[in-house]
């Protein structure tokens, strides 16, 4: 548009606009995702839901809206990655058959090199119709942003099951090594693992370990028999349950919590627990994520990355398609009903690991949301700390952590805002310690990623949106709290 106007500029696309192509299922849809501007280009993933093919990334002209080039997130036959699908998968014009971006792209304007991440393919709990590992789901890829060559990639999760998407934006950043410096990527998503990566390599900056996983029970599905863990760091978010680890706050919650795994008969285990079949089975993290689109910050002075993450288990089960569905608290959502391909839906128990009093309460010992710093350059975690209170708990016990969504910034002066959790306060943080500094709770939860800004005379405030209201404070302010 005209800045001055907020006229169409006639000259690109159609009077202005570049609509996502048309599906034979539906028309195009939207862009989940903020676009990335890059020299000429506009780079994108449109998203409409209806076509897998439509969630390719795409770059256009920033003056005409022609498209310059495309990257197939399901490769296309002949290109790097067909195999790790059936054939002919990606011609597929079903809803199910949908790869895409709606976490953030970064771009090193350096070297020219966009790094996106990649969601879950669809449908989540049931892969039988597309056995492999499915690339380029729930990967990191590096792609040339000039002309969209396909430069490296590192898939987080194979032949996903558990709608562990990569959501939050990849953070770029430097780390030592030795007498070296390396240029370095990380990306945390909804398992709950720091990877740390050269961004221009993708050589894993600290080793990856192939850890076998449980074998998922569904008929005509096959699962990857092992999963990525990364070495370091170790412990930013639960990826496992036994039954030696329930809550102990209190009598009735932790007898709730106990009834609802034993009348059920779940299956505990991890990491990747699969979703049950014929039993409910207990998944860290649920579908929810312990990351999401909140993501990270580094602090290029101390070499700190400060990530929140929420420990929030989700007991899942499917079976044929038909049979009564029973929810409880139900994340994430059953198959399509226009898709009669896939023969499994969520069926019989689904929904949290927690219980209701008169707060949600994770049924797992906490804490249930956590604020980490990982220290860059050796990988392991400086501090850690719960974020997050229960209120109605005796005082003693309120430290919980709690349920988040968003993310955390840093500052220069070693401070970390963050919302986030449920429990609808607003902290700040010392950077090298974990100290709680300075909190105010605001009227709803602090959904989204602060922002700090100055004004005109050099004066700094924080800001931070939370239940359709900005809340500003400035840094004078907080120091005084």
């Amino acid at each position: 548009m005209d800045a001055k106007t907020g006229k169409p500029n006639p000259r690109f696309g159609s009077n202005g606009s570049v609509t996502p192509p048309a599906s034979a299922s539906g028309p195009g849809g939207g862009t989940p995702a903020p676009v990335l501007l890059y020299k000429n280009l506009i780079i994108s993933s449109a998203n409409p839901y209806k076509d897998g093919r439509e969630e390719d990334i795409r770059a256009f002209d920033i003056v005409t809206g022609k498209q310059v080039w495309r990257f197939s997130t399901i490769p296309r036959p002949g290109e790097f990655g067909a195999d790790t699908w059936p054939a002919n998968y990606a011609r597929r014009d079903v809803s199910d058959s949908a790869v895409g971006m709606w976490g953030q792209a970064s771009v090193d304007i350096k070297r020219g090199i966009v790094y996106v991440v990649l969601d879950s393919p669809q449908w989540e709990r049931w892969g039988g119709d597309r056995l492999g590992d499915n690339l380029f789901g729930n990967s990191i890829v590096a792609i040339k942003a000039e002309t969209g060559k396909y430069l490296w990639h590192y898939q987080i999760v194979r032949h996903d099951l558990w709608d562990m998407d990569l959501t939050g934006q990849p953070v770029l950043f430097d780390v030592k090594q030795g007498r070296r410096t390396v240029p370095a990527v990380a990306v945390v998503g909804k398992p709950g693992l720091l990877f740390m990566f050269n961004r221009v390599t993708g050589k894993p900056l600290y080793d990856i370990v192939e850890t076998p996983v449980a074998k998922a029970m569904a008929p005509g599905e096959v699962s990857a028999p092992t999963q990525p863990i990364p070495s370091k760091p170790v412990g930013i978010a639960r990826t496992a349950f036994a039954l030696n680890e329930f809550a102990d706050l209190t009598p009735e919650h932790t007898a709730a919590c106990r009834k609802m795994i034993e009348d059920n008969n779940v299956a505990v285990g991890g990491p990747y627990n699969p979703p049950g079949w014929g039993r409910p089975s207990l998944q860290f993290p649920g579908a929810n994520g312990a990351g999401n689109y909140g993501g990270f910050t580094v602090d290029p002075k101390s070499g700190y990355l400060f990530v929140n993450t929420q420990d929030l288990g989700q007991i899942t089960q499917v079976g044929p398609r038909g049979e009564p569905r029973t929810t409880n608290g139900t994340i994430g959502r059953p198959a399509p009903r226009d898709t009669p391909s896939i023969p499994y839906d969520m069926t019989g128990f689904n929904g949290r690991f927690a219980v209701l009093q008169p707060v949600v309460m994770p049924c797992q010992a906490p804490p249930w949301g956590r604020l980490s710093a990982v220290n860059v350059h050796t990988g392991e975690i400086a501090w850690q700390v719960p974020l997050g209170i229960t209120e109605g708990l005796p005082p003693e016990k309120q430290l919980t952590g709690r349920p988040n969504l968003g993310g955390p910034i840093s500052t220069a002066t070693g401070l970390v805002f963050i919302g986030a959790s449920d429990d609808q306060h607003f902290r700040a943080f010392d950077a090298m310690t974990g100290k709680t500094l300075w909190d105010v709770k605001l009227d709803a939860r602090a959904g989204g990623t602060p922002i700090s800004f100055a004004d005109k005379r050099g004066k700094q405030y924080v800001a931070v949106a939370a239940g359709g209201t900005l809340h500003v404070f400035s840094l004078q302010s907080v120091a005084k709290d």
